[in-house]
This record gives structure tokens, sequence and C-alpha cells, in this order.
């Protein structure tokens, strides 16, 4: 099944995007129990649909690393790499992953205060950009696309009211 899987490139980030997605839906649903009985089904419906994304996405990642390291390196290639390569790697995967960790529970003890669609869109403008990618069009866009359909659901189809916004 993964006899022909390539190195996995940029492997930490997508494990930090991962970790991300999962605290995201950890700390949503931790946060929707707050809300009335009636209101708690479709926030409890995404932020567990997000956490088990999350929680998939880096089993998969981290499948896909063990097969690719115990299948594509040979015995010499491992005698080639050095142990500062090894830990270098490891502190730049700790990083990230601390990174991503950092901002997400930063988000979700900042958007009670400045409002959900507002924090919604900076975290996803930050994190991106924190974890290394550059095409800011592409992030800008998916920032703006994401919270406009957040708000359709919420407040258009499900006529549920999010924390205001700070300018409101």
């Amino acid at each position: 099944m993964f006899s022909n899987v390539s190195p996995p490139s940029g492997l930490c980030r997508d494990l930090a995007v991962a970790v991300v997605v999962l605290l995201f839906g950890i700390g949503g649903w931790i946060w929707a129990q707050q809300f009335p009985v009636r209101a708690m089904l479709w926030p409890n419906i995404i932020f567990i649909a997000l956490a088990l994304l999350g929680a998939g996405y880096m089993g998969f990642l981290l499948l896909r690393l063990l097969v690719f390291s115990r299948g594509s390196v040979t015995a010499s290639e491992k005698e080639d790499k050095t142990a500062d390569e090894a830990v270098r790697l490891s502190g730049q995967q700790l990083m990230l992953l601390s990174i991503a960790a950092l901002t997400t529970v930063v988000y979700l003890f900042v958007f009670p205060v400045i409002g959900f669609y507002s924090a919604t869109f900076l975290f996803l403008l930050v994190v991106p950009l924190l974890l290394g990618y550059r095409n800011l069009r592409w992030i800008v866009g998916y920032s703006t696309i994401t919270v406009l359909l957040l708000w359709l659901v919420f407040d258009l189809l499900l006529n549920r009211s999010l924390p205001s916004e700070f300018f409101l």
C-alpha cells in the first residue's frame, strides 16, 4: 500500500497543522459545552469532526513517516546522516509543534474578547505564516472564505450568535 511513498516533505509543517486542527476541535468542543442545550448540536458536531480530522491526519502522517523511514533508507544512508542533522530536525519539529499549539491556545482565549470572526480570521492568517507558508494571496483568500462560510452557516442558516465582535 505505502511501498512507493515519497519522502515526507514538509512533514513538520503538516504535523503542526494537524495539531492545530486537533486542539482547535477539542478546545471548541469544550467551549461549546457552555451553550444552551438547544444550541449545542451543530457546534458539537463541527468541533468533534475537526478533532477527528486532526487526529486522523496526524495518524496518517505518522504512519507515512514510519513506512518511509523503514523501507527506503539503506544502511549506508543511515550512516551518512549525522547526529547534528537529526537533532536539528527534531528541534525544528518541536518548534513548529510548539508554535502551532501556542497559537491555538492563544486563539481560544482571545476569541471571546475580540469576537469569533475577527479572531478566526487573524488565527487563519497568522498560523500559516508562522508555519512557513508564504503564498499571501492564498492565505488571505482562504481566511476570508472560511470566515464568510462560518458567518453564513452560524448566523444566517442556524441563526446562532457567536461571541460578538469588539467593533460592534
